[in-house]
């Protein structure tokens, strides 16, 4: 707020796997935690209308005002209309009368305008929207709403949209499918260095944020310490291309590190400490055999023509038989696993949390609520019928409804 340019500039970060109300709480109770002043805070919050994000809100900064994305309400409607079979054109036609709908000035010219398009809507749609949009329009999407807030825009509504540093960080994130934890609190980091860099020169008066009058100027260009960090738009590379070397100073004598026990190394290593020994390895030219002592002080016979052998237990290739090829000159290269960490983590999971999707969550990744399963059934070649099952408590509700045909 000190600049006029107003930057959206990320202030904390959570990471985390499951969408619990718990998990939201502990961030916001940090938050209240840190500044006590949000308690009381007035100040508009846009969410994208995640249930347990919007109790976690509630429940720790209750005066907040909170208030809906509409990119992420005209998406929703998207993706439900096409996985409810509606054509290209239908779908334009619905979110340009949602887009209308979410832009009139009040609420009776919302009500006047709904009554309209409600007769030229088709009854699958009209009772989707009535359900899970209407309900929000009088208190965190309409207009008028918006415009008490004095956070109206009048082309895009409003919208929880980051700053485009932000942006082109976590684009860079997800397009690294594998990305370390350690390197994504890294790359978070230097974001928020960026931020900082960038503050500290707008209160210099030398950076794109200019201070507003009664601020400028607050610090003085030669106060400036910058903190080490890159571009956004290469944080991400510079951290998957960084490596790390470690050089011995030149004023002291490079310290002889203590050897790990040979079972601790792998098996390259093993081979290659029984070259180094020098007597621990023997051929015999008539048997067409390598008589190789092992670190453990078992000497093992090893044969490599016309099939790769070893007495030892091991079932695959083992530092005896690594250790017969360098012996004469043969390069070994040992490539190593590569792990899917994605995988690793689903196979932790016990078997009724593992099937999951991208609009549909693990049954352990939310709150624990009403459940809702929806089943298509063919009953016309082109016709569907969904059958909506609501659980809740110990009765089964069912509700079937046509399709688009």
């Amino acid at each position: 707020t000190v600049f006029k340019e107003r930057p959206c500039i990320p202030a904390m970060f959570l990471i985390h796997e499951r969408k619990l109300k718990e998990t939201h709480q502990e961030m916001f109770a940090q938050s209240v935690k840190q500044i006590p002043a949000l308690k009381k805070a007035t100040c508009p919050l846009v969410t994208d209308r995640e249930k347990s994000i919007i109790s976690a809100i509630q429940a720790e900064i209750p005066s907040i005002p909170l208030v809906h994305c509409w990119n992420h309400i005209l998406r929703d409607i998207r993706f439900w209309l096409r996985q409810h079979g509606a054509p290209a054109t239908d779908v334009s036609v619905y979110l340009n009368d949602a887009s209308r709908l979410f832009h009139c000035s009040t609420k009776n010219v919302y009500d006047g305008l709904l009554s309209e398009l409600r007769n030229t809507w088709d009854a699958t749609f009209e009772q989707y929207y009535m359900t899970n949009i209407d309900p929000d329009i009088p208190h965190s999407i309409g207009r008028w709403v918006l415009e008490e807030l004095n956070i109206y825009n009048p082309y895009s509504g409003i919208t929880n949209n980051q700053s485009e540093s932000l942006n082109r960080v976590i684009k860079d994130l997800q397009s690294w499918k594998e990305a370390p934890l350690d390197c994504l609190i890294l790359a978070l980091y230097r974001l928020q260095a960026f931020y900082s860099n960038e503050i500290k020169r707008g209160l210099a008066g030398i950076g794109e944020y200019h201070p507003l009058p009664q601020f400028a100027p607050i610090q003085p260009y030669s106060e400036v310490d910058y903190l080490p960090t890159s571009p956004p738009e290469e944080i991400v590379k510079h951290i998957r291309e960084s490596t790390h070397v470690v050089e011995t100073p030149k004023e002291e004598e490079p310290r002889e590190e203590p050897q790990p026990p040979a079972r601790n190394l792998s098996a390259e290593a093993r081979a290659q400490l029984v070259l180094k020994s020098g007597d621990r390895i023997s051929f015999d030219p008539k048997l067409h055999v390598f008589n190789v002592k092992g670190t453990s002080g078992v000497t093992r016979v090893v044969t490599l023509h016309p099939r790769e052998t070893c007495s030892c237990p091991s079932t695959g290739s083992c530092y005896h038989i690594l250790a017969a090829k360098m012996s004469l000159g043969i390069q070994v290269t040992t490539k190593p696993s590569r792990l899917n960490l994605t995988q690793l983590r689903k196979n932790t999971r016990s078997r009724k949390e593992k099937k999951s999707g991208k609009k549909k969550p693990r049954p352990m990744d939310v709150d624990q609520g009403n459940n809702t399963m929806c089943i298509h059934t063919r009953t016309h070649r082109n016709a569907y019928t969904c059958t909506t099952s609501k659980y809740l408590k110990n009765r089964l509700i069912l509700h079937s409804f046509p399709l688009y045909r």
